[in-house]
């Protein structure tokens, strides 16, 4: 938790020295880049982002990443002022009883994890996930915004609210059933 606290304070320190920078040197042009990146907060399912990188430091939008981190984020702009607040614990037993009726059909990939099939996690170049249980290796693009993505196999897989599914028939045959 303490290096949560650590990288917070660290980030809104940037932003308020970029912010610091910018007004001082208000006709400065920079230039910049967006990159794709594979965000992962306390082993969450990855994420695709991307961040403003400038001369080797990558710049995280502080409203996005706070939110994933749990806290939500205010600004004051008379005062120039942003407040981030830890947000309220959520009732998991109300989450899940939705996320499994909605997902009839579909495995989570922490499920498959628990069970030993192993998961790995895309790098920039490829995209692509890949599940395997050792003999079998199912390849997949990033899921996103709820959708699903079938393979060539005709496996699908889809993200819902930062956690990744896999059909019945995928994981049935990651675990030789």
């Amino acid at each position: 938790m303490k290096s949560v606290r650590m990288f917070i304070v660290g980030l809104v320190s940037g932003v308020m020295l970029a912010t610091a920078a910018t007004s001082f040197a208000a006709s400065e042009t920079v230039q910049a880049t967006f990159e794709k990146f594979v965000l992962i907060v306390n082993g969450s399912e990855p994420q695709e982002i991307e961040p403003l990188t400038y001369k080797g430091t990558t710049y995280l939008p502080l409203r996005e990443t706070a939110n994933r981190l749990g806290y939500d984020v205010t600004y004051k702009a008379d005062g120039k002022t942003i407040t981030l607040t830890k947000q309220p614990e959520k009732d998991v037993s109300d989450v899940n009883a939705v996320q499994t009726s909605e997902m009839t059909g579909w495995v989570s990939l922490r499920e498959l994890s628990e069970k030993g099939i192993t998961v790995t996690m895309p790098d920039t170049k490829s995209g692509k996930l890949h599940i395997s249980n050792g003999s079998v290796e199912l390849v997949f693009d990033i899921p996103r915004d709820n959708q699903p993505i079938y393979n060539a196999e005709g496996f699908g897989i889809k993200s819902v609210d930062g956690i990744t599914y896999v059909t019945e028939n995928a994981a049935s045959v990651l675990l030789n059933q």
